[in-house]
């Protein structure tokens, strides 16, 4: 509450005001962690009453004294991040942390570009930093983690497929540069073990649009049932060893043989 003027010193013989002029300095004390260009922005503080500018990152911008320790400000449509800067006859005050203008995302690289189901991808770019949900094809993932402004990480979701990835943030919407190709995977089977022509049930992730099945080295007739599904028919020459299933993604192995078994007795 003290205001910028002399200062006045009393004792028992009298009082007296200083040769020279006393100033307070303005100060900020909070900010929002970041907004969209063309928001109200309310910043608190010290002595913000005779505020005469307020710059975002250096870009100046218009606002409104609300009081002594209250000021809003409208974030500049060229603002860039970075600190606010509050002016006073008193001197200039920075916010304690960075305020990051949200402006549409931008991908600019995926690392890897292909994967399983569940591995983790990392998405980079600029204004990434406040994206709030990433799109593999229908399916969005389930998490996402900040590592900067410029760089995301998320883990593959179930139901994905290959394509480019959509990326949201307050901002907008944006697709990767790049295309993300899903890579099928092979995690078991309905039954361990058959013979010639039994159908088989393959279980995995990202097995649509498979065009061959192996049982060994040798191809098997098999349909798609899902993502996560395929019935193959064991071919009269396979012998015990992995299959493997071969989509636009890629090829994947079982992660067991299968055993081909003697046919029953007629």
């Amino acid at each position: 509450g003290v205001a910028t003027g002399k200062l006045g010193v009393a004792n028992e013989a009298g009082s007296a005001l200083s040769a020279g002029t006393f100033t307070v300095a303005p100060r900020i004390a909070q900010i929002p962690a970041a907004d969209l260009p063309g928001a109200a922005v309310t910043i608190t503080g010290t002595s913000l009453g005779n505020a005469t500018a307020v710059r975002f990152g250096g870009v100046a911008s218009a606002f409104t004294v609300d009081g002594p320790t209250q000021v809003t400000s409208t974030v500049p449509s060229s603002a860039v991040s970075g600190k606010i800067t509050v002016t006073s006859p008193g001197g200039t005050a920075s916010s304690p942390t960075d305020f990051t203008v949200i402006r549409p995302p931008v991908v600019s690289a995926l690392t890897p570009t292909s994967a399983q189901v569940g591995a983790l991808v990392t998405l980079s770019g600029t204004n990434l930093g406040s994206v709030t949900a990433v799109g593999f094809g229908n399916v969005s993932a389930t998490s996402i983690t900040v590592l900067s402004a410029s760089s995301i990480r998320v883990a593959v979701p179930a139901g994905a497929t290959t394509g480019r990835l959509t990326v949201t943030n307050p901002a907008g919407s944006a697709q990767s540069a790049g295309t993300f190709v899903l890579m099928p995977r092979l995690t078991g089977f309905g039954t361990p073990s058959g013979s010639d022509d039994d159908a088989v049930t393959l279980v995995g992730t990202g097995l649509t649009g498979a065009t061959v099945v192996k049982f060994g080295t040798v191809s098997a007739a098999f349909t798609v049932v899902s993502d996560t599904e395929i019935t193959a028919i064991i071919p009269a020459a396979a012998v015990t060893g992995r299959v493997s299933v071969t989509t636009p993604g890629g090829t994947t192995l079982s992660p067991t043989d299968f055993v081909i078994t003697a046919p029953a007795p007629s």
